[in-house]
């Protein structure tokens, strides 16, 4: 389908792919469709995350399965390595975890928490993120009955710089 720079771009391809392959609304895809808001980037562009991005990993083990010249013996052999590999780095992640205690970098409970139970290697990730959101600010807007309005964003940034989010 390709990217899409606007909404307009991406309903317009969307409703060529719906006609070409007919696609119902009851379908998986349809289905998918209908929670584009969650998913689709070009309806994600204006939401704030705090600064987290898209993991790479998928990227890169895409490339690494995927090229139009791979035989199928050559896939299958990758794919026994690709699994070895990330078999023997869990079972190192297990070790470290087992035998092992992180680093705590404040007092607060949910780190805490969050190093009791996690394995290591998703404490780091963990950690990381939750370093990232203590630069992060919020200011209350307008409070209604079953609604709140903030304005989010970084705390060194300009606040003019910072998201309104419901």
């Amino acid at each position: 389908m390709g990217k899409s720079d606007t909404v307009e771009q991406f309903e317009s391809k969307w409703e060529d792919l719906k006609e070409k392959y007919q696609i119902g609304d009851d379908t998986w895809l349809g289905n998918m469709y209908k929670l584009r808001h969650f998913w689709i980037k070009v309806y994600l562009k204006d939401t704030f995350f705090a600064g987290m991005t898209t993991c790479g990993r998928c990227e890169s083990m895409h490339s690494f399965f995927v090229n139009s010249k791979t035989m199928l013996n050559d896939f299958v052999l990758q794919y026994d390595k690709a699994v070895a590999l990330r078999r023997g780095a869990e079972e190192d992640q297990n070790f470290r975890t087992l035998n092992s205690k992180p680093t705590l970098h404040s007092d607060h409970p949910i780190e805490a928490m969050a190093a009791k139970c996690y394995t290591r290697n998703m404490y780091d990730v963990f950690r990381k993120q939750w370093k990232a959101s203590l630069d992060c600010g919020h200011q209350k807007m307008m409070k209604g009955s079953d609604f709140v309005t903030y304005k989010v964003g970084f705390l060194g940034g300009n606040k003019e710089n910072w998201k309104i989010v419901e």
